[in-house]
This record gives C-alpha cells, structure tokens and sequence, in this order.
C-alpha cells in the first residue's frame, strides 16, 4: 500500500469496505431478515393448543414483505456495487505495469464481483420472477377492485399449492442469496490480499 499517490489507498479502502459491506448486507438478508418474516408466532402460556410451525403471516404477504426488501436493497446497493466496481477498475489500471502484478489481482477482483451480477441474473432469476409474481398475484383484482370475489374450490386449492411453494421458494431464495453473498466477501478478500 505504500505509494506516492494517495488516490490508491483511498480506492483500496473504497472497493475493499465496499465489498465486505456489499457482502454483510446479502448476508443478513439469508441469516436474519428472510428467516425472522418467516417465524410462527410464539404460543402464549395461557394457549392449550400447540401451535404448528407455518409463518404467522400470510404467503402473499411475505412474498410481499421479501419483494419489498428486495427492491430496497437492490435500489440502496446499486450504487455501492458500482463504485466499487470502479474502484477495482481503477486500481487495475492504474497498477497494470506494477511488477508484483497487483493490478491483475485488482482485475480479479472486478471478476469476482462481476460473478454475483451474473449469479443473481442468471442463476437466482426464476426464483425472483416466481416470488415476485406471487407478490403481485392480486395487485390486479385489488386495482380492479374485485378482492371479494367468490372463488372455487379448485381455485382455493390451486392458490394454497402456489402459497406452499411460494413459502418453498422463500427458503430456497434465502440459500441462493447467501451463495450470492460470497462473491463480494471473496472481491474483498482478493483486493485485501492485492493490497498487502
């Protein structure tokens, strides 16, 4: 790290942190937020009836609640993944002619990172359309105003097989993000190591 331009360590700095906070904030999502919507509610001392471990809330309403924080979370960590992107950027080139090679690390790093992009958009992409299309199943009929409507009773049972497997998908999404989580934790440990 030690070099007469001082934008270098600032870029390190950047693009490492970056990386780590890109990769906590994925992280927290599969090891706190996802798993806490899905808890069962706790039996009261006064409740004879055990009570069995389905979510206390609706599946159209966690479905609801993961697109949300989906959204947010793609929205607050764009910009964040773009400078450190550029940070990496600019540190491969600014290092190609270094003798150690650290700019062809820095580029690695730019790999790794790039490899979450593709593992969110190619890999976790259907489950994300099938979670979020069960988030919006009734947008329509509510803007529509038809939410009362009578249903059959094929039409209830296909929509508790699609909850079901909407509650499926949560956990299966949940797997997939914590997989997705590594790619910025391990940009963060290869620029940590260009740096050294």
């Amino acid at each position: 790290m030690c070099t007469s331009n001082y934008y270098i360590p600032a870029a390190q700095a950047v693009s490492i942190l970056g990386c780590a906070l890109f990769s906590g904030t994925l992280l927290s999502l599969s090891l706190f937020t996802i798993p806490t919507l899905t808890l069962p509610p706790r039996p009261s001392p006064s409740s004879p009836t055990s009570i069995h471990p389905t979510p206390f809330a609706p599946p159209p309403h966690l479905t609801h609640q993961w697109l949300y924080t989906y959204k947010n979370t793609q929205r607050l960590l764009a910009p964040l993944a773009t400078t450190t992107f550029t940070g990496y950027i600019y540190l491969a080139w600014y290092l190609r002619n270094d003798p150690t090679a650290r700019g062809k690390w820095y580029l690695l790093a730019c790999a790794v990172l790039v490899g979450m992009f593709a593992w969110n958009h190619v890999v976790m992409r259907g489950i994300n359309g099938r979670l979020e299309g069960h988030a919006r199943r009734d947008d329509k009929a509510r803007a529509e105003g038809e939410e009362g409507m009578k249903m059959s009773e094929q039409e209830r049972a296909k929509r508790r097989r699609e909850d079901m497997n909407a509650l499926k998908g949560l956990w299966w999404w949940v797997w997939l993000n914590g997989v997705m989580a590594l790619f910025p934790l391990g940009a963060a440990g290869v620029g940590f190591c260009a740096g050294m």
